[in-house]
């Protein structure tokens, strides 16, 4: 499935945002794909293999090579306390295939956040403001890839790419996240999500590729016994 995209203005700049699928909030009525991405936040192993594999196969056919890669701070950290996240793995997998750079302590808060989730919109773009700062480096950086797992506001995303653009002020920078929220009952009911060992199949969830066969057999033979039942 090729990545889906939007386009943010921001400080009169525009950005690219890529993502893979679209995320209900369990208050909306919470499909199976938003209900594996809580499962990536939480680092359930095989959500966080899948999706990684998933992100890296896509990203690195937009991405440029050589890329400096950063991650959004959790609301409890006002600089990097864990590197263990779903986040984490995705960011140390994509710097690897585009012979990049993971580097997530480049960014920083001046304090911990409250957790966005229960805040509105302006609330959410109050409680960020300013909150951010990116550590200068030595190095040149022409790209920049800036992660997340879901974006709902895009506001910290915005707060993110101020403080990034107040350090490299030429760099290409470009957002990723897992999934963009959205509210239509229809969404995701068409997402094919594929990588070279995962692919997501509605009613099953994640399936690792080798694993697919057996479904299928398992399925056939199940049909047969039910047919011999019935006979």
């Amino acid at each position: 499935m090729p990545l889906q995209h939007v386009q943010h203005v921001i400080e009169g700049e525009l950005f690219t945002h890529y993502f893979l699928c679209n995320y209900r909030p369990k208050s909306q009525g919470s499909d199976s794909l938003s209900k594996s991405l809580i499962r990536f936040k939480s680092a359930w192993p095989i959500d966080v293999a899948a999706w990684v594999e998933c992100s890296v196969s896509e990203l690195k056919q937009v991405v440029e090579p050589g890329s400096l890669i950063l991650r959004a701070l959790q609301s409890d950290e006002s600089m990097v306390k864990r590197t263990n996240t779903g986040l984490d793995k995705l960011g140390c997998a994509l710097a690897e295939a585009l012979q990049g750079r993971y580097n997530p302590s480049t960014l920083q808060k001046v304090r911990e956040t409250k957790p966005l989730k229960a805040l509105n919109g302006a609330a959410r773009a109050e409680e960020l403001r300013d909150v951010y700062e990116c550590c200068s480096l030595s190095e040149d950086v022409r790209s920049i890839v800036i992660l997340d797992d879901i974006c709902t506001t895009g506001t910290t995303i915005r707060s993110i790419i101020d403080s990034v653009r107040r350090q490299f002020a030429f760099s290409t920078i470009t957002i990723y996240t897992l999934a963009f929220t959205g509210y239509d009952e229809n969404l995701n009911s068409t997402v094919q999500l594929n990588g070279s060992e995962y692919h997501w199949e509605p009613k099953e969830g994640w399936v690792v590729e080798e694993d697919h066969i057996f479904y299928m057999a398992l399925g056939s033979l199940k049909r047969q016994i039910e047919a011999n039942f019935c006979a």
